[in-house]
């Protein structure tokens, strides 16, 4: 062969010298992205792996595992909540085998994934003559990344070779001996199987070929330059007895609320699919963070809102507990602890002020973090670590996780729901950087939600403008929602200007209910309307 590049994959990052690949003009790494024990797993070394290969200045590009237990839908909806914020391409494993798919299912369900892929991602798909048989079709008109290994690439078991040996062996060679049985257009060849050892690499290491320039492959990557990375650290104090930090802590932008219980109030919020800011804004509360996993239509695990238990605890899940008296506590799951405001954790990863004792595999793996803990003293920490948004923000391991909740305080501690949940609301804003479906900055909705609230905190007042009615409700003479002078109901859609609102504290009902604090806002005519009890009723018109 003449005019190609080699590169190699791999899904042993912990192997691999970087440097010594580039000294022997090795252009780029795939680098795989998922297994699938157990369901869909990021790869424990590929969030480094993939940092790594961007310092050393090689040209790289994930492998996503197909996985044929699920649709095609489920497979993009994971793979692109974990894509890189920089990849522009992606290659497409797919030769698992499962008898629960068949060939027909099979090829309908992988064109669903690469339709679904195509219009952000270039792709190529990875497969092979021996695979052929899964799909009844195959996609014609794509790019493949061919699998076929000739005999001088593919000694019986694992040998070392020189990077010089290597080339001299694909320049003898014509290509794949069976180009032909390729269903679409060939883009790269997978050259060896695992059974090379080469300088760069201390274990065994596939050989790829790329027939074509650097410019070409650099075109067809598509790799998005890094984000800015405007970061500020910050240390302040938003309100009395509570501490707030932003700080970088292992490539990622960490941020951290110490809280004195005295003064202050938590809640749980029951189910319902809304974003920290939305829940923020309706309930006037001054810090938010997302809650704990959540599935369709409920919480996963233990969930308690203002003592009413909707979900139980589930075996080994230690779960966060705000108590009737504000007390913050992590508890156990074998805890008999009241349970009042309550979430479940995934597990503990601080014990008695040090790294929990037991881990597991998905300690090693890089996400966006939640966590939750509390300080000797029965202080809260809330901590919201950003993540998958490039070099100086890439999310940590729980190790690290761990570190970091140790470093502020942490007695016990453990994480919550991550990745693109991630979120955190202060004051009057969201102060990380969420991420969802591969988006900087976008919010995702989640199950549920901690919200605190600071006692004697009157929140800003809604700026004058237009406000727009979104649930039916009744103008009251007075800002109470005791008032019995009442016009009828405001239709939805109703628009009206006011640039007067009132924050009105009632317990509702009276003596033995619950304090809500309302804004009013008052209309033209001099009647009121509540923007938020219970349910969101007016909003501010936007443009």
């Amino acid at each position: 062969m003449n005019d190609y590049l080699l590169l190699v994959d791999t899904y042993e990052a912990e192997t691999i010298n970087e440097a010594d690949l580039k000294a022997n003009n090795v252009v780029g790494m795939i680098i795989r992205m998922n297994h699938m024990e157990g369901g869909h797993h990021l790869d424990a070394n590929f969030t480094t792996q993939w940092q790594e290969t961007g310092n050393a200045d090689l040209l790289r590009v994930p492998y996503f595992v197909y996985n044929p237990w699920v649709d095609g839908q489920a497979n993009y909806d994971w793979f692109v909540k974990h894509m890189p914020y920089e990849a522009g391409a992606v290659m497409v494993d797919v030769e698992v085998a499962y008898p629960g798919y068949s060939p027909v299912t099979y090829a309908a369900q992988v064109a669903k994934f690469c339709q679904l892929v195509k219009p952000r991602w270039n792709f190529m798909i990875y497969t092979g003559e021996a695979y052929l048989g899964l799909l009844s079709t195959w996609p014609t008109d794509a790019d493949y990344w061919w699998a076929q290994y000739p005999f001088s690439l593919y000694p019986n078991s694992a040998e070392n070779r020189t990077w010089a040996q290597v080339r001299a062996q694909v320049d003898a060679l014509p290509g794949p001996a069976n180009i032909a049985k390729v269903p679409g257009r060939m883009k790269m060849w997978q050259a060896s199987g695992d059974r090379l050892i080469l300088p760069g690499s201390a274990k065994p290491i596939d050989v790829d070929v790329y027939p074509g320039t650097l410019a070409d492959l650099k075109t067809w990557i598509n790799e998005k330059p890094p984000l800015p990375d405007p970061f500020v650290e910050e240390h302040t104090q938003p309100f009395a007895g509570v501490e707030f930090h932003k700080v970088r802590r292992y490539h990622s932008h960490c941020h951290i609320a110490v809280i004195d219980p005295s003064g202050k109030h938590f809640l749980v919020t029951k189910f319902g699919r809304k974003q920290v800011s939305t829940v923020a804004r309706q309930l006037g509360a001054q810090l938010v963070i997302n809650g704990g996993d959540y599935g369709a239509s409920h919480a996963t695990g233990l969930h308690a809102s203002q003592g009413v238990i909707y979900q139980n605890v589930i075996p080994y899940q230690p779960w966060v507990n705000l108590t009737a008296g504000n007390k913050p506590q992590i508890n156990a799951y074998s805890s008999v602890e009241k349970k009042f405001n309550a979430l479940a954790g995934k597990r503990f990863i601080v014990v008695n002020g040090k790294i929990s004792p037991s881990t597991s595999a998905a300690w090693k793996e890089v996400h966006p973090r939640t966590l939750v803990g509390v300080t000797q003293d029965e202080k809260l920490i809330e901590c919201v670590v950003d993540g998958r948004q490039g070099p100086n923000n890439i999310g940590m391991d729980l190790y690290d996780a761990a570190r970091l909740m140790i470093e502020f305080g942490a007695w016990k501690a453990i994480d919550l729901d991550g990745g693109g949940s991630s979120t955190m609301w202060l004051n009057d804003r969201v102060v990380n950087s969420p991420i969802d479906d591969g988006v900087p900055g976008q919010e995702r909705p989640v199950g549920t939600h901690i919200a605190i609230f600071v006692d004697g905190f009157v929140p800003p007042p809604p700026p004058p403008g237009d406000y727009i009615v979104v649930k039916p409700v009744k103008p009251r003479q007075t800002p109470s929602m005791y008032q019995i002078i009442t016009k009828p109901n405001l239709p939805v859609g109703t628009i009206f200007n006011s640039g007067v609102t009132q924050v009105v504290t009632e317990r509702i009902p009276p003596l033995v209910g619950t304090e809500y604090t309302i804004t009013w806002v008052q209309m033209p005519d001099g009647y009121w309307v509540p923007k938020f009890y219970k349910e969101e009723y007016v909003r501010e018109k936007t443009v």
